[in-house]
C-alpha cells in the first residue's frame, strides 16, 4: 500500500511539474511575440508618421487655396527637396527595420505556426476518437493542448493584426505619395523625387512574412485552419475513423 500510494505521489509530482514546465514554456513563447508585437507597432506608426507630414504639406493654409493666382506656386511653397529626401531616408529606414524583424521572427513564427497545427490535428483525432467510441471523459493531456492552443492562437491573432495594421500604413502612404506626385506636377525636381519615393514604395514594400509568400495578415490565420482543417478530415476518413 505504501509503495502504490508512493508511485501515485511520484506520478502526480511528475504531472505537476511536467504542466509547469509547459506553461512556462508557452509564457516564455508569448514574450518573444509581445516584442514582436511592439515592433509592428513601432513599424506602423512610423508609416503612420510618414503619411501625416505627407499630408500636412499637401494640406496648405485655406487663404492660399483660396487664392487662384496663387494655386500654381503652392508646390514649390510647401514641398521641398530636403522634406522628400527625408521622408526617402525614414521609409528605407522603416524598410530596414521590417527586413531586420523578418529575419529575427520568421522561423519562430513558422515554428508558432507547426505547434498549433500539431495542437489543433491531435485535438481534432481526439474528438473524433471520443465522439465515435462514445466516452464520456477526455484525457487530461487533451486539455493541456486545448489550452496551449488558446494561447498560441491569441497570439496569431494579434500579430496578424498588427500585420494587417501595418499593411493597411503602407496601402494609405503609397496613396498619398500619387496624390503627392499629382501635387508636383509643375516642379519637375520635386516631381521626379516623389516619383521614385512611389516606386520604392511599390517594389520595396514593408511586408512581414513568415516564410515563402505567407504573410503576417488577418487571412493568415483563417487561411491555416481552414486548410489544415480539410486535410485532417481527408486523413480521419483515409483511416476509416469517419
Amino acid at each position: 500500500v505504501r509503495l502504490s500510494n508512493q508511485k501515485s505521489a511520484e506520478m502526480m509530482y511528475e504531472s505537476i511539474l511536467y504542466n509547469y514546465n509547459f506553461n512556462i514554456s508557452d509564457f516564455r513563447y508569448l514574450f518573444q511575440y509581445f516584442v514582436l508585437y511592439s515592433i509592428l507597432f513601432v513599424i506602423c506608426e512610423q508609416l503612420r508618421t510618414i503619411t501625416r507630414s505627407i499630408d500636412r504639406e499637401l494640406s496648405p493654409p485655406r487663404d492660399m487655396r483660396e487664392n487662384v493666382e496663387q494655386a500654381g506656386d503652392l508646390s514649390s511653397e510647401t514641398v521641398s527637396h530636403d522634406k522628400i529626401n527625408k521622408w526617402v531616408k525614414a521609409y528605407e529606414n522603416i524598410n530596414d527595420t521590417s527586413n531586420l524583424c523578418n529575419a529575427m521572427f520568421s522561423i519562430q513564427l513558422t515554428v508558432m505556426i507547426l505547434i498549433v497545427t500539431v495542437y489543433y490535428i491531435i485535438l481534432m483525432y481526439s474528438i473524433a476518437l471520443i465522439s465515435v467510441e462514445g466516452s464520456q471523459t477526455m484525457p487530461t493531456s487533451m486539455f493541456a493542448h486545448l489550452f496551449s492552443m488558446a494561447i498560441f492562437l491569441t497570439a496569431l491573432f494579434v500579430i496578424s493584426r498588427a500585420g494587417q495594421n501595418v499593411q493597411n500604413s503602407s496601402l494609405q502612404l503609397r496613396q498619398k505619395l500619387c496624390e503627392l506626385c499629382v501635387y508636383t506636377l509643375d516642379n519637375e525636381e520635386c516631381y521626379k523625387l516623389a516619383k521614385d519615393l512611389l516606386r520604392c514604395v511599390r517594389t520595396r514594400p514593408v511586408r512581414i512574412h513568415v516564410f515563402g509568400t505567407l504573410d503576417v495578415d488577418m487571412s493568415m490565420l483563417p487561411s491555416i485552419v481552414a486548410f489544415f482543417t480539410t486535410y485532417t478530415v481527408i486523413a480521419l476518413q483515409f483511416n476509416n475513423v469517419l
